[in-house]
């Protein structure tokens, strides 16, 4: 029995012979060929949505994924956010207001109230 990284590799060698490439090069041709003189292939199918009525385009990847399609938990919910406290603009902004004469507590207290209350920076 083969592994599976042996069958890979052979099906990638077989992808490559030249009567494989040289059928894929006359298939990106016609692709080609019917963008630039046909409009109509340029058309996209309608895609089906969960929260859009059925007269609505949409797009999936637009659309809130579904709960039993969900991969992520609690901890990459709080990781994705806290990524955005230590951003290089995060950053600059507290060495740009530290530069001002502003005490680093009330740096802190400010970045607090900024991330958390109403989402505006006053600077007082």
């Amino acid at each position: 029995m083969l592994s599976d990284d042996v069958l890979n590799l052979r099906s990638f060698i077989i992808m490559l012979t030249p009567v494989n490439l040289r059928n894929r090069s006359h298939a990106a041709k016609e692709k080609v060929k019917l963008r630039v003189t046909q409009p109509s292939s340029w058309r996209l199918p309608k895609q089906n949505s969960s929260i859009a009525p059925p007269d609505v385009w949409t797009n999936a990847d637009m659309e809130p994924v579904p709960p039993e399609k969900r991969t992520w938990g609690k901890s990459a919910f709080v990781t994705y956010w806290f990524s955005d406290l230590v951003t290089i603009s995060t950053w600059s902004s507290g060495s740009a207001i530290f530069t001002l004469g502003k005490r680093s507590y009330l740096l802190c207290v400010e970045f607090c109230e900024y991330h958390t209350d109403s989402g505006r920076f006053d600077g007082d």
